[in-house]
């Protein structure tokens, strides 16, 4: 997965992605990201504009967040742990809390 997100998503080459370092890697990751937030939000003015000068909803002026994706919220440990237990336990695995 970490190979296809370089090469594809990232534009790394087969030896940038063998060559570059995790914290480099998480870095780019990063900044991809950042951008298509960018490019969500030129969008969602966008369609914001486009609804408001309608005059359809004169009564009610849309918002810029009526039209942006729903951002998923950070995962905690204990979200990650669920997460492990709850698979561990359909594959059939036991599962031992400390």
């Amino acid at each position: 997965m970490l190979w296809s997100i370089g090469r594809f998503d990232l534009d790394l080459t087969e030896e940038e992605f063998w060559h570059i370092t995790p914290r480099l890697f998480a870095t780019l990751l990063k900044r991809k990201e950042i951008g298509e937030e960018i490019s969500d939000l030129r969008i969602a003015l966008l369609r914001m504009t486009i609804t408001n000068m309608s005059g359809r909803y004169a009564e009610k002026l849309t918002k810029i967040e009526d039209f942006m994706p729903h951002k998923r919220k950070e995962q905690t440990s204990e979200d990650m742990q669920n997460m492990i237990i709850a698979l561990n336990a359909a594959l059939g695995g036991e599962v031992i809390l400390n």
